[in-house]
């Protein structure tokens, strides 16, 4: 009875392990599926906001391809010194003793440009201005939106320059919204929550980059998911329900 007792109990604990093995593959397939959605949500999201900015479906596509594309691509555009600093570091000799090392760092910051997240959002900007002419609302919207920008940015050395996407995308939707130009607000709303990020969180910010300690620093580096792109999205998006 003893031995018919301890079978049944290893077959039952042996079904749960069935079970839960059944049951590992269910979570990888979840993410999996979860991550599916959330990209397909963000390229609609996208294409929505270029469509509303005046770009036909196709040239949308175009401009979201080459921007994902792009991200991977850096520019470079200027060599600026920064503080000289010395790197320490510890190596242990073959008695176990450790001796310190003092290694100058280089000197010189290799300012970049990145394609996807700085240059084709630009390109665009200047697209829909020629397209539309809407020269002198946009030199106004991206005047308050870099200032704005420009006071909200923070320089972090070793990070980068940060930077609340969202409130700069509303600066621009409300500017677009409040200028009103018969050509559309969303357009004007893009111009202004790309470039007005881009002249107020990095240009005017140069300067700060000596201060960053990185051998490269890439404007526009997260490409795609960079401020200058998604505040541009952001700011079409808004501007659609103000």
């Amino acid at each position: 009875m003893a031995r018919t007792g301890t079978a049944q109990t290893m077959t039952r604990a042996g079904r749960g392990r069935e079970h839960a093995d059944t049951r590992r593959p269910v979570l990888p397939v979840v993410l999996g599926l979860l991550l599916l959605g959330m990209t397909l949500l963000f390229v609609q999201a996208v294409g929505l906001a270029f469509t509303l900015a005046g770009l036909n479906p196709y040239a949308a596509a175009v401009v979201l391809l080459a921007g994902l594309l792009g991200s991977v691509i850096d520019i470079p555009v200027a060599r600026i010194a920064r503080r000289p600093s010395r790197a320490v570091y510890r190596i242990r000799a073959w008695d176990a003793t450790t001796v310190l090392v003092s290694v100058p760092e280089p000197r010189r910051t290799v300012v970049a440009v990145n394609l996807g997240g700085a240059v084709i959002p630009a390109g665009v900007s200047v697209y829909l201005a020629a397209r539309t002419g809407l020269w002198v609302d946009a030199v106004a919207a991206v005047a308050v939106v870099g200032v704005v920008t420009h006071l909200l940015a923070r320089p972090i050395p070793q990070v980068g320059i940060t930077l609340p996407p969202l409130i700069p995308a509303l600066t621009a939707a409300i500017t677009a919204t409040v200028l009103n130009p018969p050509q559309g607000a969303a357009a004007l709303a893009y111009i202004a929550g790309t470039t007005g990020t881009l002249v107020g969180a990095d240009l005017t910010h140069l300067g700060a980059l000596r201060k960053m300690g990185a051998p490269v620093v890439s404007i526009g580096g997260a490409g795609t998911f960079d401020g200058v792109f998604l505040c541009g999205i952001f700011a079409v998006l808004l501007a659609a329900f103000l």
